[in-house]
């Protein structure tokens, strides 16, 4: 949705998306889209693959932090990753995952 409300962003969000995740895919290998074991459609994840927690988490923050750093919403993903750590903290602190 933040993305959407964009109106300088010409791509839609999935398509952003995928190409960050070929980009991120040489050190995070299961996020390539094109091997299907991560897909992201309505808000929603579905991973299938044979990864630890801790990679999968870092992968996807270190791939959503990188987008919004090339469309210039920084400052509102960071608010919507601090909401996100408030609800999901200790889980991500159990796997050594920081803001």
């Amino acid at each position: 949705d933040l993305v959407r409300s964009n109106k300088s962003i010409k791509p839609d969000f999935n398509t952003l998306l995928k190409r960050k995740f070929v980009e991120m895919a040489e050190k995070y290998a299961f996020l390539d889209p094109f091997a299907g074991e991560f897909e992201y459609s309505n808000h929603k994840i579905r991973f299938s693959g044979d990864v630890k927690d801790r990679a999968l988490a870092e992968g996807l923050l270190a791939s959503v932090k990188g987008l919004a750093a090339e469309i210039g919403v920084e400052a509102q993903i960071q608010v919507l990753l601090e909401n996100w750590f408030e609800k999901h903290g200790r889980r991500l602190s159990g796997l050594g995952i920081t803001m």
